[in-house]
């Protein structure tokens, strides 16, 4: 293939590309595992077993984040950053389901819930859990902790 030649197919290609969208939705929640790094995929598929296992009513609600939603969520007030570890896949949220089989957030009605799911996030898998931090409680939360050195 002469250079004339590849420079056409590098141009025909380039047209087939297509182009991202102009506007990212800040509503859309990724919940797929692929999104986070490998090391807290097979945490999160381990979770999902352990929360079959003992028959409690959640799901992983979110997983990665996108700049755009994350300022989104600032907006309303769901979180306190712009720095969080969901925009490098490295945190996810879990979800529980209330007797009518929807997802609620409502932490008060649900401690124990929650605090069944921090103690296997926490002891078991050796994540950070926002239900332990002292200034903003996020007790969906789930994130690797942080590489010390």
């Amino acid at each position: 293939m002469g250079i004339i030649q590849y420079w056409k197919s590098v141009f025909k290609k380039k047209k087939e590309i297509k182009p991202m969208p102009k506007e990212v939705d800040p509503t859309r929640v990724c919940r797929s595992l692929d999104k986070l790094v490998p090391e807290l995929k097979i945490i999160a598929q381990k979770m999902i077993l352990d929360l079959k296992h003992h028959n409690i009513p959640a799901k992983i609600f979110e997983t990665s984040r996108t700049i755009e939603r994350q300022s989104y969520l600032l907006g309303l007030g769901n979180t306190k950053t712009m720095f969080s570890r969901h925009l490098e896949g490295s945190a996810f949220d879990v979800v529980i389901y209330d007797e009518k089989d929807k997802w609620t957030w409502n932490y008060e009605k649900y401690a124990y819930i929650y605090q069944m799911i921090g103690v296997i996030g926490v002891y078991k898998h050796g994540l950070e859990w926002g239900g332990n931090w002292n200034t903003f409680k996020d007790y969906p939360h789930f994130q690797l902790p942080r590489k010390k050195g």
